[in-house]
Protein backbone atom coordinates (compact mmCIF):
# COMPACT_ATOMS: atom_id res chain seq x y z
CA UNK A 1 0.00 0.00 0.00
CA UNK A 2 1.45 3.51 -0.91
CA UNK A 3 1.15 6.31 1.19
CA UNK A 4 -0.75 7.83 -2.21
CA UNK A 5 -3.46 5.46 -2.36
CA UNK A 6 -4.08 5.77 1.12
CA UNK A 7 -4.89 9.02 1.58
CA UNK A 8 -6.44 9.14 -1.68
CA UNK A 9 -8.87 6.64 0.06
CA UNK A 10 -9.29 8.43 3.35
CA UNK A 11 -9.89 11.35 0.92
CA UNK A 12 -12.72 9.96 -0.67
CA UNK A 13 -13.88 8.58 2.24
CA UNK A 14 -14.47 12.38 3.55
CA UNK A 15 -11.02 12.74 5.19
CA UNK A 16 -10.73 17.10 3.80
CA UNK A 17 -7.82 17.42 6.38
CA UNK A 18 -4.33 15.18 8.20
CA UNK A 19 -2.93 16.19 11.41
CA UNK A 20 0.76 17.59 11.06
CA UNK A 21 2.20 15.76 14.23
CA UNK A 22 5.48 13.93 14.43
CA UNK A 23 7.35 16.41 12.61
CA UNK A 24 8.94 17.25 16.01
CA UNK A 25 12.46 18.50 14.90
CA UNK A 26 13.65 18.12 11.48
CA UNK A 27 17.01 18.24 12.05
CA UNK A 28 18.37 15.10 11.90
CA UNK A 29 21.01 15.37 14.69
CA UNK A 30 18.54 16.53 16.98
CA UNK A 31 15.59 14.23 15.73
CA UNK A 32 18.36 11.11 16.40
CA UNK A 33 19.28 12.47 20.14
CA UNK A 34 15.24 11.87 20.95
CA UNK A 35 14.00 9.56 18.91
CA UNK A 36 14.35 6.39 17.93
CA UNK A 37 11.48 5.22 15.91
CA UNK A 38 10.20 8.82 14.19
CA UNK A 39 9.78 9.10 10.21
CA UNK A 40 12.85 11.62 8.96
CA UNK A 41 12.40 14.64 7.83
CA UNK A 42 12.58 13.62 4.07
CA UNK A 43 9.33 10.96 5.25
CA UNK A 44 7.50 13.69 6.75
CA UNK A 45 7.76 16.18 3.78
CA UNK A 46 6.94 13.27 1.52
CA UNK A 47 3.68 12.84 3.41
CA UNK A 48 2.64 16.16 3.27
CA UNK A 49 3.47 16.58 0.12
CA UNK A 50 1.44 14.04 -1.17
CA UNK A 51 -1.47 14.92 1.01
CA UNK A 52 -1.25 18.34 -0.59
CA UNK A 53 -0.87 16.96 -4.33
CA UNK A 54 -4.29 15.34 -3.88
CA UNK A 55 -6.28 18.25 -2.14
CA UNK A 56 -5.90 17.40 1.14
CA UNK A 57 -4.94 20.20 3.63
CA UNK A 58 -2.62 19.45 6.42
CA UNK A 59 -1.47 20.52 9.43
CA UNK A 60 2.58 21.45 10.38
CA UNK A 61 4.08 21.27 14.19
CA UNK A 62 7.37 22.01 15.53
CA UNK A 63 8.53 20.61 18.76
CA UNK A 64 10.22 23.06 20.64
CA UNK A 65 12.58 23.91 23.71
CA UNK A 66 14.45 21.18 24.31
CA UNK A 67 17.78 20.50 23.19
CA UNK A 68 17.41 22.02 20.01
CA UNK A 69 18.99 25.96 19.39
CA UNK A 70 17.33 28.98 17.72
CA UNK A 71 19.29 27.46 13.85
CA UNK A 72 17.35 24.45 14.48
CA UNK A 73 13.93 25.94 14.49
CA UNK A 74 14.76 28.61 12.34
CA UNK A 75 15.92 25.35 9.90
CA UNK A 76 12.55 23.28 10.56
CA UNK A 77 10.30 26.85 9.77
CA UNK A 78 12.33 27.32 6.40
CA UNK A 79 11.68 23.89 5.19
CA UNK A 80 7.95 24.43 6.10
CA UNK A 81 7.84 27.61 4.29
CA UNK A 82 9.52 26.22 0.79
CA UNK A 83 6.98 23.03 0.87
CA UNK A 84 4.18 25.72 1.78
CA UNK A 85 5.37 28.03 -1.09
CA UNK A 86 5.23 24.72 -3.34
CA UNK A 87 2.02 23.51 -2.72
CA UNK A 88 0.13 25.66 -0.46
CA UNK A 89 -1.37 22.73 1.47
CA UNK A 90 -1.00 24.09 5.46
CA UNK A 91 -4.04 24.84 7.03
CA UNK A 92 -2.34 25.88 10.43
CA UNK A 93 1.21 25.95 12.22
CA UNK A 94 1.13 24.45 15.46
CA UNK A 95 4.10 25.26 17.69
CA UNK A 96 4.50 22.65 20.78
CA UNK A 97 6.42 23.15 23.17
CA UNK A 98 8.32 20.04 25.48
CA UNK A 99 6.54 19.88 28.60
CA UNK A 100 9.80 17.99 30.40
CA UNK A 101 8.78 16.90 33.46
CA UNK A 102 8.57 13.12 33.83
CA UNK A 103 10.51 12.70 30.54
CA UNK A 104 13.93 11.74 29.76
CA UNK A 105 14.59 15.43 29.58
CA UNK A 106 13.27 16.35 33.29
CA UNK A 107 16.48 18.01 33.78
CA UNK A 108 16.02 20.77 31.21
CA UNK A 109 13.95 24.18 32.31
CA UNK A 110 10.67 25.07 30.71
CA UNK A 111 10.13 27.78 27.77
CA UNK A 112 10.07 31.10 29.27
CA UNK A 113 6.55 32.95 27.90
CA UNK A 114 8.86 35.37 26.12
CA UNK A 115 10.34 32.64 24.10
CA UNK A 116 7.08 31.06 23.01
CA UNK A 117 6.52 34.46 21.80
CA UNK A 118 9.77 34.73 20.20
CA UNK A 119 8.88 31.47 18.47
CA UNK A 120 5.67 32.84 17.13
CA UNK A 121 6.98 36.18 16.14
CA UNK A 122 9.65 34.34 13.87
CA UNK A 123 7.05 31.69 12.59
CA UNK A 124 5.09 35.15 11.57
CA UNK A 125 8.11 36.11 9.38
CA UNK A 126 9.21 33.01 8.20
CA UNK A 127 5.74 31.70 7.81
CA UNK A 128 3.74 34.91 6.54
CA UNK A 129 1.88 32.89 3.66
CA UNK A 130 0.58 30.72 6.60
CA UNK A 131 -2.66 32.26 7.69
CA UNK A 132 -3.56 30.25 10.90
CA UNK A 133 -1.39 29.37 13.84
CA UNK A 134 -2.15 27.54 17.32
CA UNK A 135 -1.24 28.49 20.77
CA UNK A 136 -1.20 26.53 23.65
CA UNK A 137 -2.41 28.68 26.85
CA UNK A 138 -1.00 25.95 29.03
CA UNK A 139 3.09 26.57 28.06
CA UNK A 140 3.37 30.20 28.28
CA UNK A 141 0.29 31.66 30.16
CA UNK A 142 -3.12 32.97 29.25
CA UNK A 143 -1.49 36.43 29.10
CA UNK A 144 1.33 35.59 26.59
CA UNK A 145 -0.99 33.06 24.52
CA UNK A 146 -3.26 36.25 24.08
CA UNK A 147 -0.37 38.28 23.15
CA UNK A 148 1.16 35.51 20.62
CA UNK A 149 -2.58 35.35 18.88
CA UNK A 150 -3.06 38.75 18.77
CA UNK A 151 -1.59 40.51 15.51
CA UNK A 152 1.66 41.21 15.70
CA UNK A 153 5.06 41.13 15.99
CA UNK A 154 4.86 45.16 17.28
CA UNK A 155 2.98 44.03 19.84
CA UNK A 156 4.79 41.48 21.34
CA UNK A 157 8.58 43.91 20.62
CA UNK A 158 6.56 46.74 22.73
CA UNK A 159 5.56 44.89 25.31
CA UNK A 160 8.73 42.96 25.99
CA UNK A 161 11.22 45.57 24.69
CA UNK A 162 11.39 46.98 28.24
CA UNK A 163 12.09 44.19 29.99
Amino acid sequence: MSIHWVQEDLRDAGFGRMPGVGAETFYPEVLDQLYEHKADMHAWLDIHRTAHEIGLRTNCTMLHGHVENAFHRVDHLLRLRELQDQMGGFHVFIPVALHPENTKLSDLKKNSALMELRTMAIRRLILAKLQRIKAYWIMPGIEATRTALADGLMIIMRRFATK
